[in-house]
Protein backbone atom coordinates (compact mmCIF):
# COMPACT_ATOMS: atom_id res chain seq x y z
CA UNK A 1 0.00 0.00 0.00
CA UNK A 2 2.92 2.71 0.74
CA UNK A 3 4.07 1.67 -2.62
CA UNK A 4 0.68 2.45 -4.03
CA UNK A 5 0.67 5.82 -2.56
CA UNK A 6 4.22 7.12 -3.45
CA UNK A 7 4.18 6.12 -6.70
CA UNK A 8 0.64 7.75 -7.22
CA UNK A 9 2.39 10.68 -5.69
CA UNK A 10 5.61 10.88 -7.49
CA UNK A 11 3.52 10.72 -10.79
CA UNK A 12 0.90 13.18 -9.83
CA UNK A 13 3.26 16.16 -8.88
CA UNK A 14 6.11 16.38 -11.19
CA UNK A 15 3.09 16.75 -14.08
CA UNK A 16 1.85 19.57 -11.96
CA UNK A 17 4.60 20.97 -11.52
CA UNK A 18 6.31 20.65 -14.93
CA UNK A 19 2.78 21.99 -16.41
CA UNK A 20 3.22 25.16 -13.87
CA UNK A 21 6.75 26.12 -15.03
CA UNK A 22 6.36 25.71 -18.84
CA UNK A 23 3.54 28.05 -18.42
CA UNK A 24 4.98 30.82 -16.10
CA UNK A 25 8.62 30.44 -15.61
CA UNK A 26 10.21 31.22 -18.61
CA UNK A 27 8.68 34.47 -18.60
CA UNK A 28 8.84 35.49 -14.89
CA UNK A 29 10.41 34.66 -11.74
CA UNK A 30 7.88 33.20 -9.83
CA UNK A 31 7.85 33.21 -6.04
CA UNK A 32 5.06 30.52 -5.95
CA UNK A 33 3.33 29.19 -2.79
CA UNK A 34 1.64 25.89 -2.85
CA UNK A 35 -0.28 23.68 -0.07
CA UNK A 36 -2.12 20.82 -0.35
CA UNK A 37 -2.72 16.72 0.98
CA UNK A 38 -2.43 13.67 -0.48
CA UNK A 39 -4.17 10.55 1.67
CA UNK A 40 -6.11 7.66 1.48
CA UNK A 41 -9.64 7.14 2.39
CA UNK A 42 -11.85 3.85 3.39
CA UNK A 43 -16.26 3.78 3.03
CA UNK A 44 -17.55 0.55 4.44
CA UNK A 45 -21.12 0.57 3.38
CA UNK A 46 -23.92 -1.61 4.98
CA UNK A 47 -24.27 -4.67 3.29
CA UNK A 48 -26.84 -4.83 0.55
CA UNK A 49 -26.15 -8.35 -0.71
CA UNK A 50 -26.53 -7.46 -4.60
CA UNK A 51 -23.32 -8.77 -6.55
CA UNK A 52 -23.19 -5.91 -8.89
CA UNK A 53 -22.54 -2.94 -6.11
CA UNK A 54 -19.20 -2.66 -4.21
CA UNK A 55 -19.22 -2.18 -0.30
CA UNK A 56 -16.45 -1.01 0.75
CA UNK A 57 -13.72 1.48 -1.10
CA UNK A 58 -10.61 2.26 -0.85
CA UNK A 59 -9.19 5.47 -2.34
CA UNK A 60 -5.91 7.72 -2.94
CA UNK A 61 -6.61 11.13 -3.19
CA UNK A 62 -4.43 13.73 -4.31
CA UNK A 63 -5.39 18.03 -4.06
CA UNK A 64 -3.40 20.61 -4.57
CA UNK A 65 -3.51 24.56 -5.02
CA UNK A 66 -0.39 26.91 -6.05
CA UNK A 67 -0.65 30.80 -6.85
CA UNK A 68 2.01 33.53 -7.42
CA UNK A 69 1.37 37.08 -7.25
CA UNK A 70 2.80 39.31 -9.20
CA UNK A 71 1.93 43.35 -10.46
CA UNK A 72 -0.35 42.85 -12.85
CA UNK A 73 -2.10 40.04 -11.23
CA UNK A 74 -2.45 36.94 -10.12
CA UNK A 75 -1.26 32.78 -11.28
CA UNK A 76 -3.32 30.00 -9.77
CA UNK A 77 -3.69 26.23 -10.33
CA UNK A 78 -5.37 23.84 -8.64
CA UNK A 79 -6.99 20.34 -8.87
CA UNK A 80 -7.79 17.17 -7.55
CA UNK A 81 -7.36 13.56 -8.14
CA UNK A 82 -8.91 10.00 -7.16
CA UNK A 83 -8.18 6.87 -7.65
CA UNK A 84 -10.02 3.98 -6.26
CA UNK A 85 -8.68 0.63 -5.90
CA UNK A 86 -11.96 -1.42 -5.51
CA UNK A 87 -13.87 0.78 -8.03
CA UNK A 88 -12.20 2.18 -10.91
CA UNK A 89 -15.49 4.42 -11.71
CA UNK A 90 -14.62 6.31 -9.33
CA UNK A 91 -11.58 7.14 -10.18
CA UNK A 92 -11.26 11.17 -11.95
CA UNK A 93 -9.07 14.11 -12.06
CA UNK A 94 -10.46 17.79 -12.33
CA UNK A 95 -9.34 21.11 -12.02
CA UNK A 96 -10.56 23.69 -9.39
CA UNK A 97 -8.74 27.09 -8.95
CA UNK A 98 -6.56 27.60 -11.86
CA UNK A 99 -7.08 31.20 -13.23
CA UNK A 100 -5.31 34.13 -13.97
CA UNK A 101 -6.50 37.43 -12.14
CA UNK A 102 -5.87 40.02 -13.85
CA UNK A 103 -6.10 43.41 -11.84
CA UNK A 104 -6.64 46.27 -14.35
CA UNK A 105 -7.19 48.92 -11.52
CA UNK A 106 -8.47 49.21 -7.55
CA UNK A 107 -11.61 49.03 -9.02
CA UNK A 108 -11.55 46.53 -11.61
CA UNK A 109 -10.23 42.80 -12.08
CA UNK A 110 -10.58 40.18 -15.36
CA UNK A 111 -10.29 36.39 -14.25
CA UNK A 112 -9.93 33.96 -16.88
CA UNK A 113 -9.90 30.20 -16.44
CA UNK A 114 -11.12 27.19 -14.39
CA UNK A 115 -12.84 29.12 -11.01
CA UNK A 116 -14.59 27.81 -7.65
CA UNK A 117 -17.80 30.06 -6.74
CA UNK A 118 -18.49 30.06 -3.32
CA UNK A 119 -22.40 31.55 -3.16
CA UNK A 120 -23.84 29.53 -0.36
CA UNK A 121 -24.13 30.87 3.49
CA UNK A 122 -25.71 27.60 4.60
CA UNK A 123 -24.74 24.27 5.77
CA UNK A 124 -27.23 21.63 4.13
CA UNK A 125 -29.00 23.53 1.48
CA UNK A 126 -27.62 25.47 -1.24
CA UNK A 127 -30.02 27.22 -3.69
CA UNK A 128 -27.62 30.12 -4.86
CA UNK A 129 -25.46 27.83 -5.30
CA UNK A 130 -25.78 26.64 -8.52
CA UNK A 131 -22.82 27.45 -11.26
CA UNK A 132 -20.14 24.72 -10.17
CA UNK A 133 -20.58 20.88 -11.48
CA UNK A 134 -20.28 18.40 -8.74
CA UNK A 135 -18.86 15.12 -7.84
CA UNK A 136 -21.86 13.33 -7.14
CA UNK A 137 -20.26 10.32 -5.31
CA UNK A 138 -19.78 12.65 -2.26
CA UNK A 139 -22.01 13.58 0.56
CA UNK A 140 -25.08 15.55 -0.48
CA UNK A 141 -24.99 17.85 1.81
CA UNK A 142 -21.95 18.93 0.08
CA UNK A 143 -20.96 17.85 -2.80
CA UNK A 144 -17.18 17.93 -4.01
CA UNK A 145 -16.87 21.03 -6.74
CA UNK A 146 -15.32 20.82 -9.66
CA UNK A 147 -13.63 24.13 -11.69
CA UNK A 148 -15.96 25.88 -14.06
CA UNK A 149 -14.30 27.08 -16.63
CA UNK A 150 -14.88 31.43 -16.59
CA UNK A 151 -14.26 34.32 -18.18
CA UNK A 152 -15.47 37.54 -16.68
CA UNK A 153 -14.80 40.97 -14.76
CA UNK A 154 -15.38 42.19 -11.30
CA UNK A 155 -15.83 45.74 -10.22
CA UNK A 156 -16.11 47.46 -7.14
CA UNK A 157 -17.63 50.78 -5.89
CA UNK A 158 -18.06 51.81 -2.96
CA UNK A 159 -18.32 48.62 -0.78
CA UNK A 160 -20.15 46.59 -3.68
CA UNK A 161 -19.06 44.06 -5.69
CA UNK A 162 -20.81 43.07 -8.96
CA UNK A 163 -19.61 40.47 -11.20
CA UNK A 164 -20.14 39.39 -15.03
CA UNK A 165 -19.12 35.89 -15.62
CA UNK A 166 -19.48 33.71 -19.34
CA UNK A 167 -19.15 29.81 -19.06
CA UNK A 168 -18.60 28.67 -22.90
CA UNK A 169 -18.47 24.85 -21.58
CA UNK A 170 -20.57 22.97 -19.94
CA UNK A 171 -18.60 20.82 -17.34
CA UNK A 172 -20.64 17.51 -16.60
CA UNK A 173 -20.69 15.99 -12.61
CA UNK A 174 -19.11 12.67 -11.92
CA UNK A 175 -21.96 10.18 -11.96
CA UNK A 176 -21.99 7.49 -9.38
CA UNK A 177 -21.22 4.16 -11.48
CA UNK A 178 -23.69 1.15 -11.38
CA UNK A 179 -21.67 -0.33 -8.93
CA UNK A 180 -21.71 2.58 -6.54
CA UNK A 181 -23.90 2.84 -3.37
CA UNK A 182 -24.72 6.22 -3.62
CA UNK A 183 -27.34 6.49 -6.33
CA UNK A 184 -29.36 4.79 -8.55
CA UNK A 185 -26.85 1.79 -9.74
CA UNK A 186 -26.87 3.63 -12.99
CA UNK A 187 -23.66 3.87 -15.81
CA UNK A 188 -24.64 6.47 -17.39
CA UNK A 189 -23.76 6.79 -21.05
CA UNK A 190 -24.09 10.35 -22.87
CA UNK A 191 -24.98 13.60 -21.48
CA UNK A 192 -27.23 15.74 -23.18
CA UNK A 193 -28.43 19.83 -22.48
CA UNK A 194 -31.97 20.63 -23.30
CA UNK A 195 -32.67 23.98 -24.39
CA UNK A 196 -36.57 24.02 -25.33
CA UNK A 197 -37.61 21.20 -27.93
CA UNK A 198 -33.60 20.86 -28.46
CA UNK A 199 -31.51 18.00 -27.48
CA UNK A 200 -27.46 18.62 -27.88
CA UNK A 201 -24.74 16.37 -27.26
CA UNK A 202 -22.47 19.35 -27.66
CA UNK A 203 -21.11 20.73 -24.48
CA UNK A 204 -20.28 24.08 -25.69
CA UNK A 205 -23.22 26.16 -24.74
CA UNK A 206 -23.49 30.07 -24.23
CA UNK A 207 -23.87 30.33 -20.22
CA UNK A 208 -23.75 33.16 -17.93
CA UNK A 209 -23.94 34.93 -14.79
CA UNK A 210 -24.28 38.36 -13.16
CA UNK A 211 -24.07 39.25 -9.45
CA UNK A 212 -23.98 41.97 -7.21
CA UNK A 213 -22.81 41.88 -3.65
CA UNK A 214 -21.55 43.81 -0.48
CA UNK A 215 -18.04 43.93 -1.00
CA UNK A 216 -16.18 42.04 1.32
CA UNK A 217 -17.46 39.02 3.59
CA UNK A 218 -19.06 39.81 6.85
CA UNK A 219 -16.39 39.71 10.31
CA UNK A 220 -17.06 39.38 13.71
CA UNK A 221 -19.88 42.83 13.32
CA UNK A 222 -22.44 43.68 10.16
CA UNK A 223 -24.13 42.07 7.26
CA UNK A 224 -23.65 40.12 4.19
CA UNK A 225 -26.04 40.04 0.90
CA UNK A 226 -25.55 38.44 -2.28
CA UNK A 227 -28.38 38.80 -5.54
CA UNK A 228 -27.33 37.32 -8.62
CA UNK A 229 -28.97 36.07 -11.89
CA UNK A 230 -27.77 33.03 -13.85
CA UNK A 231 -28.34 31.28 -17.62
CA UNK A 232 -26.72 28.07 -16.78
CA UNK A 233 -26.92 24.27 -17.33
CA UNK A 234 -28.71 22.73 -14.69
CA UNK A 235 -25.85 20.93 -13.05
CA UNK A 236 -28.46 19.32 -10.40
CA UNK A 237 -31.55 18.63 -11.34
CA UNK A 238 -30.76 15.69 -14.11
CA UNK A 239 -33.29 13.40 -15.64
CA UNK A 240 -32.03 9.82 -16.37
CA UNK A 241 -33.29 8.19 -19.36
CA UNK A 242 -33.95 8.54 -22.65
CA UNK A 243 -35.22 10.86 -25.19
CA UNK A 244 -35.64 8.24 -28.03
CA UNK A 245 -38.77 6.13 -27.44
CA UNK A 246 -41.74 4.81 -29.46
CA UNK A 247 -45.54 5.26 -28.28
CA UNK A 248 -47.40 2.16 -28.57
CA UNK A 249 -51.27 3.53 -28.80
CA UNK A 250 -52.52 -0.16 -28.69
CA UNK A 251 -52.22 -0.56 -24.52
CA UNK A 252 -51.11 3.72 -23.96
CA UNK A 253 -47.44 2.30 -23.32
CA UNK A 254 -44.15 3.86 -24.53
CA UNK A 255 -40.75 1.81 -25.07
CA UNK A 256 -37.68 3.05 -25.05
CA UNK A 257 -35.48 2.00 -28.24
CA UNK A 258 -32.79 0.71 -26.02
CA UNK A 259 -34.22 -1.34 -23.57
CA UNK A 260 -31.35 -0.53 -20.53
CA UNK A 261 -31.92 3.15 -21.57
CA UNK A 262 -34.39 3.75 -18.77
CA UNK A 263 -32.85 0.60 -16.54
CA UNK A 264 -29.23 0.27 -16.19
CA UNK A 265 -27.76 2.07 -19.06
CA UNK A 266 -29.42 5.63 -19.42
CA UNK A 267 -28.20 8.82 -20.52
CA UNK A 268 -28.38 12.30 -18.36
CA UNK A 269 -30.49 15.22 -19.40
CA UNK A 270 -29.38 18.52 -18.15
CA UNK A 271 -31.72 21.72 -19.15
CA UNK A 272 -30.98 25.25 -19.81
CA UNK A 273 -31.99 27.03 -17.03
CA UNK A 274 -32.64 30.14 -16.03
CA UNK A 275 -32.04 31.48 -12.16
CA UNK A 276 -33.10 34.53 -10.12
CA UNK A 277 -31.70 34.44 -6.88
CA UNK A 278 -29.66 35.75 -3.72
CA UNK A 279 -28.56 35.19 -0.16
CA UNK A 280 -28.31 37.14 2.95
CA UNK A 281 -26.38 36.46 6.26
CA UNK A 282 -26.71 38.80 9.56
CA UNK A 283 -24.58 38.48 12.56
CA UNK A 284 -26.18 39.87 15.82
CA UNK A 285 -23.54 39.22 18.95
CA UNK A 286 -23.07 35.36 18.68
CA UNK A 287 -26.21 34.62 16.32
CA UNK A 288 -26.11 34.20 12.55
CA UNK A 289 -29.39 34.46 10.87
CA UNK A 290 -29.11 32.89 6.92
CA UNK A 291 -31.37 33.09 4.16
CA UNK A 292 -30.67 31.59 0.66
CA UNK A 293 -33.19 31.29 -2.13
CA UNK A 294 -33.24 31.15 -6.21
CA UNK A 295 -36.53 30.57 -8.57
CA UNK A 296 -35.71 28.70 -11.29
CA UNK A 297 -37.55 28.58 -15.13
CA UNK A 298 -37.25 26.55 -17.76
CA UNK A 299 -38.18 26.60 -22.21
CA UNK A 300 -40.64 24.55 -22.64
CA UNK A 301 -38.32 21.15 -23.49
CA UNK A 302 -38.67 17.81 -24.79
CA UNK A 303 -40.00 14.88 -22.46
CA UNK A 304 -37.41 12.19 -21.15
CA UNK A 305 -38.31 8.53 -20.75
CA UNK A 306 -37.19 7.70 -17.56
CA UNK A 307 -37.93 4.54 -15.28
CA UNK A 308 -41.06 6.14 -13.44
CA UNK A 309 -42.45 7.58 -16.84
CA UNK A 310 -42.51 10.29 -19.09
CA UNK A 311 -40.45 13.59 -17.25
CA UNK A 312 -39.58 16.98 -18.29
CA UNK A 313 -37.98 19.83 -15.85
CA UNK A 314 -40.51 21.80 -14.18
CA UNK A 315 -39.91 25.94 -13.15
CA UNK A 316 -39.79 25.51 -9.36
CA UNK A 317 -38.30 27.73 -6.42
CA UNK A 318 -36.01 26.38 -3.64
CA UNK A 319 -35.51 28.33 -0.35
CA UNK A 320 -33.53 27.75 2.37
CA UNK A 321 -33.36 29.29 6.33
CA UNK A 322 -30.99 28.60 9.27
CA UNK A 323 -29.55 30.56 12.16
CA UNK A 324 -26.15 29.74 13.95
CA UNK A 325 -25.49 30.30 17.83
CA UNK A 326 -21.99 30.22 18.84
CA UNK A 327 -20.94 29.39 22.23
CA UNK A 328 -18.35 28.31 24.74
CA UNK A 329 -17.48 24.89 26.65
CA UNK A 330 -15.58 23.76 29.14
CA UNK A 331 -14.57 21.52 26.24
CA UNK A 332 -13.71 24.31 23.53
CA UNK A 333 -15.80 26.67 21.14
CA UNK A 334 -19.09 25.28 19.72
CA UNK A 335 -21.41 25.89 17.34
CA UNK A 336 -25.02 24.45 16.93
CA UNK A 337 -27.23 25.39 13.78
CA UNK A 338 -30.74 24.61 12.74
CA UNK A 339 -31.54 24.80 9.07
CA UNK A 340 -34.83 24.18 6.70
CA UNK A 341 -34.82 23.60 2.91
CA UNK A 342 -37.85 23.14 0.44
CA UNK A 343 -38.51 23.12 -3.22
CA UNK A 344 -42.20 25.20 -3.80
CA UNK A 345 -44.51 25.44 -6.71
CA UNK A 346 -44.26 21.50 -7.48
CA UNK A 347 -46.05 18.46 -5.91
CA UNK A 348 -44.89 16.11 -3.67
CA UNK A 349 -44.18 13.68 -6.17
CA UNK A 350 -42.03 15.48 -8.03
CA UNK A 351 -40.28 17.26 -5.14
CA UNK A 352 -38.90 13.69 -4.08
CA UNK A 353 -37.89 13.34 -7.46
CA UNK A 354 -36.14 16.74 -7.99
CA UNK A 355 -33.69 16.22 -4.70
CA UNK A 356 -33.11 14.44 -1.73
CA UNK A 357 -33.81 17.45 0.20
CA UNK A 358 -37.46 18.48 -0.47
CA UNK A 359 -38.95 19.51 2.71
CA UNK A 360 -36.32 19.12 5.75
CA UNK A 361 -35.18 20.52 8.38
CA UNK A 362 -31.22 19.98 9.93
CA UNK A 363 -29.74 20.30 13.39
CA UNK A 364 -26.36 20.26 13.96
CA UNK A 365 -23.65 20.68 16.18
CA UNK A 366 -20.01 21.25 15.52
CA UNK A 367 -17.04 21.39 18.48
CA UNK A 368 -13.70 22.72 18.00
CA UNK A 369 -11.51 21.27 21.31
CA UNK A 370 -9.58 23.17 23.33
CA UNK A 371 -6.44 20.56 22.86
CA UNK A 372 -3.01 20.80 21.36
CA UNK A 373 -3.37 19.14 18.38
CA UNK A 374 -7.20 20.75 17.52
CA UNK A 375 -9.72 18.04 16.96
CA UNK A 376 -12.69 18.81 15.74
CA UNK A 377 -16.05 17.07 16.16
CA UNK A 378 -19.77 17.20 14.57
CA UNK A 379 -22.95 16.10 14.62
CA UNK A 380 -26.19 16.35 12.74
CA UNK A 381 -29.37 14.73 12.03
CA UNK A 382 -31.95 15.44 9.16
CA UNK A 383 -35.92 15.15 9.67
CA UNK A 384 -37.81 14.84 6.44
CA UNK A 385 -40.88 16.78 7.58
CA UNK A 386 -43.59 15.44 4.50
CA UNK A 387 -41.97 11.78 5.42
CA UNK A 388 -42.13 11.09 9.14
CA UNK A 389 -40.20 7.60 8.67
CA UNK A 390 -37.10 9.31 7.08
CA UNK A 391 -34.26 10.66 8.47
CA UNK A 392 -30.47 11.16 8.02
CA UNK A 393 -27.92 10.94 10.38
CA UNK A 394 -24.03 12.29 10.47
CA UNK A 395 -21.39 11.86 13.23
CA UNK A 396 -17.73 12.92 12.34
CA UNK A 397 -14.37 13.74 14.24
CA UNK A 398 -10.91 14.94 13.10
CA UNK A 399 -8.13 15.17 14.71
CA UNK A 400 -4.55 15.97 14.06
CA UNK A 401 -1.60 13.74 14.32
CA UNK A 402 0.93 15.87 13.94
CA UNK A 403 2.04 19.06 12.06
CA UNK A 404 1.47 17.14 8.54
CA UNK A 405 -0.83 13.98 9.38
CA UNK A 406 -4.64 14.30 10.37
CA UNK A 407 -6.86 11.69 10.89
CA UNK A 408 -10.74 11.68 9.88
CA UNK A 409 -13.06 8.92 10.54
CA UNK A 410 -17.18 8.92 11.17
CA UNK A 411 -20.87 7.39 10.45
CA UNK A 412 -23.62 8.52 7.89
CA UNK A 413 -26.68 6.98 8.57
CA UNK A 414 -29.75 7.31 5.87
CA UNK A 415 -33.12 5.75 7.27
CA UNK A 416 -36.08 5.95 4.16
CA UNK A 417 -37.74 2.93 3.59
CA UNK A 418 -39.89 2.88 0.29
CA UNK A 419 -43.64 2.50 -0.20
CA UNK A 420 -43.48 2.25 -3.62
CA UNK A 421 -41.71 -0.58 -6.10
CA UNK A 422 -39.36 2.48 -7.55
CA UNK A 423 -37.75 4.62 -4.58
CA UNK A 424 -36.85 8.25 -4.78
CA UNK A 425 -35.38 11.37 -2.57
CA UNK A 426 -33.94 9.91 0.02
CA UNK A 427 -35.25 6.52 -0.43
CA UNK A 428 -32.50 5.92 -2.91
CA UNK A 429 -29.83 5.51 -0.05
CA UNK A 430 -32.25 3.65 2.15
CA UNK A 431 -29.59 0.83 3.99
CA UNK A 432 -26.81 2.82 2.49
CA UNK A 433 -25.41 4.09 5.16
CA UNK A 434 -21.67 3.70 5.97
CA UNK A 435 -18.33 4.25 7.82
CA UNK A 436 -15.73 5.97 6.54
CA UNK A 437 -12.07 7.31 7.40
CA UNK A 438 -9.44 9.56 5.60
CA UNK A 439 -5.77 9.46 6.48
CA UNK A 440 -4.43 12.75 5.31
CA UNK A 441 -0.72 14.46 4.91
CA UNK A 442 -0.51 17.97 4.41
CA UNK A 443 2.67 19.19 2.21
Amino acid sequence: MTRYIFEAYNTTMPIFWLVFSLLFSPIFALDIDSQGEIGLGLRLFEGDDLSQTQDQQLMLFVENQAKTTLEIGEFKLGFISRVDSKEKDRSFFALTETNFLYQYSNQLQFIAGYKLFDWSELEAFHPADQINSRNFDSHFYDYQKFGELTFGGEFFYEGLKAGLYFFPYFKKPHYPSQRSRLGEQYDVQESYIQDGSQVDEDQKVFQMGLSVESDKRPSSEGDFWRVHYLRLVDRWRVLYGTHQYTFNGANNTYTPNRASAITTSPNAYHALMNQLGGSWQYRLDDWVLKTEAATRWYSEGSTVLTKRGLRTVVDHTEVGLGVEKKFSTSFGEATSFLEFGGLFDLNKRTRGELSYLQRDLVLGSWLNLDNQDKAHLKASVMLDLERSKEYALEVLGKQRVNAIWSVESGLRYFYAPSSTTIPSNLEILHKDSYLFTRLTRSF
